[in-house]
């Protein structure tokens, strides 16, 4: 952690400890980041290829949902924080439902490249993640707020 960082308080729960800079990716950063994901991609697909694999290219996936969402099993899918239904409240990991739906990629990669038969997981029939709040709120960019240490019992 970079000196001078108070760890010890959660960040972005009030105005007065937001998140420092040293944590959070800049433009610079980003664009140096999705320069590397494209090599190692690439450089993944190619050996893949090369020794006749299946690949799954989740990477182009969750672009193509950010870039126009994902309709399965009836159920819509987006990459948008907190509503997306793809990504848990961190962001990052996948829900219960998005696990699915990246199975189901595998699954299909499978099918195409090795003859198989297996079934699509039925994304309906996993269950949905909390809500927390109503969309109408959301949508107008209202979060719930959790004070801090709301959580604190689930670690215990």
């Amino acid at each position: 952690m970079p000196l001078g960082i108070d760890t010890t308080q959660p960040f972005g729960f009030s105005p007065l400890n937001p998140w420092p800079d040293a944590l959070i990716l800049d433009p610079s950063e980003i664009s140096t980041a999705k320069t590397a994901t494209a090599a190692f991609n690439s450089t993944i697909a190619a050996v893949a290829n090369s020794e006749g694999f299946g690949i799954v290219d989740i990477n182009s996936f969750f672009n193509s949902i950010a870039s126009g969402g994902l309709v399965e099993n009836g159920i819509s899918f987006s990459t948008a924080f907190f509503v997306g239904g793809l990504f848990g409240l961190d962001g990052v990991h996948p829900t219960s439902r998005g696990q699915a739906v990246i199975a189901n990629q595998f699954l299909q990669v499978i099918n195409n490249k090795f003859g198989a038969s297996y079934s699509l997981v039925n994304v309906a029939s996993i269950p949905g993640s909390i809500v927390l709040a109503k969309q109408s709120l959301l949508s107008k960019g209202i979060f719930p707020h959790f004070a801090p240490g709301s959580f604190k019992h689930l670690l215990d």
